[in-house]
């Protein structure tokens, strides 16, 4: 049985370390001034190439609490608040975050014609739990990554997507952009 003990810790840690990074790049550049969004609950800071689409008169005001989009408007990042009862909120607090990114990938993956690429992955950021996974869109090319986390006492969804049929490189770089507005996000 001892001989087991040293491969099983092995085992152990990376499984330990594979759950508290991400595989996505945190040094994307970003701005270097603060802003708010619009429910008043965030401070973050724009990756550069993006701007705040919500400061533009001419966007309707989506859903989202902050909405950004990169200069050529081919890809987009934007937080939302996950509508949920209170008594569903209680209910997916007393669960880890990754359960919460399985329930809204069953949602992303089944209403439509998205393809799992990724499955929920759990990091740290900055020393507060995130849970991602990705999704492509084979009929349009428009790749997602979704990322849930809870803030003030609510739930919610930064999604990165990328328009059209772009390279691994550039989606890449689209979810670096992600993870380092996600790193720099305080609640």
């Amino acid at each position: 049985m001892r001989q087991y003990a040293f491969p099983l810790l092995v085992l152990l840690g990376w499984l330990i370390s594979g759950c508290s990074s991400s595989r996505y790049s945190t040094d994307y550049p970003l701005s270097s001034y603060s802003r708010t969004s619009t429910d008043g609950e965030f401070q973050y800071r724009i990756p550069q190439g993006w701007f705040a689409a919500l400061d533009d008169p001419l966007v309707q005001q989506p859903s989202s609490t902050i909405w950004l989009l990169r200069n050529d408007y081919r890809a987009t990042i934007a937080v939302s608040e996950l509508k949920v009862d209170s008594v569903a909120l209680s209910e997916l607090r007393r669960y880890p975050i990754t359960r919460v990114a399985q329930l809204t990938m069953a949602l992303a993956v089944n209403g439509g014609s998205s393809i799992l690429q990724r499955t929920p992955e759990t990091f740290t950021l900055s020393g507060k739990e995130f849970c991602g996974y990705e999704v492509e869109n084979p009929e349009t090319g428009e790749n997602m990554r979704i990322v849930v986390f809870a803030a003030g006492g609510k739930l919610y969804e930064a999604t990165a997507l990328l328009k059209g049929k772009e390279g691994r490189e550039e989606m890449y770089a689209m979810f670096a952009a992600q993870q380092s507005f996600l790193k720099n996000l305080r609640w």
